[in-house]
């Protein structure tokens, strides 16, 4: 079986597998936060502020509504999230998987306004081309070309 296998392949391999490993935690983690984040953003849309405790009366306090997240944080996750779907060449599986989760929140987030196509156009247009073959991404793309 593998026991008669040289240790060099064996330590290469583990490699590949400690960096799946951290990859599955970072998946993990991330889609336990973008639930967070989902959940929040549905209350932070409706114009209701869970932050503060004063009681507004005037239905005109929208423009003092702050977003949970600052939209450069925002990007730079999404930034994050497109290059960590772009180096997980080790395993196809899981980059599919990762792709198709990205696309799902990134049309989340265009659907709801929280960010805007023209702020992701180019990056997200390269990420949707790159990985047409994964259907979320053809419709992420579409959603993009009709805005």
């Amino acid at each position: 079986g593998s026991v008669s296998k040289g240790q060099a392949p064996g330590v290469i391999h583990g490699s590949k597998k400690n960096q799946k490993q951290q990859d599955l935690q970072l998946i993990s983690k991330t889609q336990s936060e973008l639930t967070t984040i989902s959940k929040k953003g549905d209350i932070a849309n409706t114009g209701n502020s869970t932050i503060s405790n004063e009681d507004n009366d005037n239905d005109d306090d929208d423009d003092d509504h702050r977003p949970l997240l600052h939209p450069e944080y925002i990007h730079l996750y999404i930034s994050t999230c497109i290059s960590t779907c772009e180096s997980m060449n080790y395993d196809r599986h899981l980059q599919n998987k990762s792709v198709r989760l990205v696309c799902v929140f990134l049309q989340s987030l265009i659907r709801n306004g929280i960010v805007s196509v023209e702020d992701l156009f180019v990056e997200v247009q390269a990420f949707c081309i790159e990985f047409s073959r994964i259907r979320e991404a053809a419709a992420l793309f579409q959603i993009l070309k009709s805005r």
